[in-house]
């Protein structure tokens, strides 16, 4: 039993880290459709924020009209 409960936790945390991974993916292409091209920096910026900033700035984003708007996000 207990080695079920050891694969039952890996299996979610590889689901986490997949679901996170998506979301950053997606994100970054509707920020290079909404704001054009993206930098390396700013696409390294973009991955390593947390599940729940990404999730914010892909709300955010809707009401991004350039560039400046996404870095002035970013902070």
């Amino acid at each position: 039993m207990q080695g079920s409960v050891i694969y039952d936790q890996i299996f979610q945390e590889g689901e986490a880290r997949g679901e996170i991974r998506w979301k950053r993916d997606l994100l970054i292409k509707q920020l290079t459709r909404r704001v054009g091209v993206l930098s390396a920096e700013i696409v390294g910026r973009v991955e390593g924020l947390s599940l729940e900033r990404v999730e914010d700035l892909g709300v955010a984003l809707l009401d991004f009209a350039s560039l400046d708007d996404l870095l002035a996000w970013l902070g």
